[in-house]
C-alpha cells in the first residue's frame, strides 16, 4: 500500500525492520524484497546511485535463491531506475522471460507496472502499449482497481506522447491525475507523468 501512496518514510521504516528480521531468520528471499523496497525509497529521495546499488544487491540475492519469487519485480524496478538504455532493455527482456517460465503473481503486477513507466520514460510508445496490454490481460480474470488505473494512466500518457496533444487527450490525462490525487497515489506516478504534464499540459489541465 505505502509503495503506491508514496508514503516513503513508512516504507523505509517497515523495510528496514523487515530486512533485520530476514537476516536474523536467514530468509534471504525476503532480504531481497526489503532491499528492493529500500531502493524505491532511495529513488524517491533522488539517490539514484544508492538505489542502483540496492537493486544490484537484491538481484544478486534473487539469482541465488530463485528468480521466480521476486526477480521480475526487481528487474522491472531496475529498468525504470537505470539511465543506461542497454541495461534497461536487458532487464526488461530477462524479466519477461522469467514471467513466461512462471513466477509468483506479484511479479506480473509490479514488473508490468514498472515496465510501462520505463517504456514511457524512454518514449518507447509501442513497448509501453504492449506492457499495458499485458497488465490488462493478466488481471482480466480478476480485475484490480490498482491495475485498471495504471492501464488507463499508461494509455493516456502514451497517447499524449505519440502526437501533438488535443483537448480530449489532455482532458483525459487531467482526469486521471485528479483521480490519482483523490486516491492518494499521485506520488507513485513518477517521471512520465511529470513529463506529460509540464509545462504545456499543466496549463491545459483544469
Amino acid at each position: 500500500m505505502f509503495r503506491t501512496t508514496g508514503e516513503f518514510a513508512r516504507v523505509k521504516m517497515h523495510a528496514e525492520r523487515a530486512l533485520i528480521l530476514a537476516r536474523q531468520l536467514g530468509a534471504k528471499r525476503f532480504e531481497a524484497v526489503s532491499l528492493n523496497d529500500l531502493a524505491m525509497v532511495a529513488c524517491a529521495e533522488a539517490s539514484s546511485a544508492e538505489a542502483m546499488d540496492l537493486l544490484y544487491r537484491a538481484l544478486a540475492i534473487s539469482r541465488e535463491t530463485g528468480l521466480s519469487f521476486v526477480g521480475p519485480w526487481i528487474l522491472g524496478h531496475l529498468a525504470v531506475t537505470t539511465e543506461d538504455p542497454i541495461e534497461r532493455q536487458a532487464a526488461l527482456t530477462e524479466g519477461k522471460e522469467i514471467l513466461r517460465k512462471g513466477a509468483v503473481s506479484h511479479n506480473h503486477l509490479w514488473f508490468f507496472r514498472y515496465a510501462i513507466d520505463a517504456s514511457l520514460d524512454s518514449q518507447d510508445w509501442d513497448s509501453a502499449e504492449r506492457y499495458i496490454a499485458a497488465l490488462e490481460d493478466y488481471t482480466r480474470p480478476e480485475p484490480l482497481p490498482w491495475a485498471n488505473f495504471f492501464v488507463r494512466y499508461g494509455r493516456a500518457v502514451a497517447a499524449y506522447g505519440r502526437c501533438r496533444p488535443g483537448q480530449e487527450t489532455t482532458c483525459k490525462l487531467g482526469d486521471l491525475l485528479a483521480e490519482a490525487e483523490r486516491l492518494g497515489i499521485g506520488p507513485a506516478l513518477g517521471a512520465p507523468c511529470a513529463t506529460a504534464t509540464a509545462p504545456s499540459a499543466a496549463r491545459n489541465v483544469t
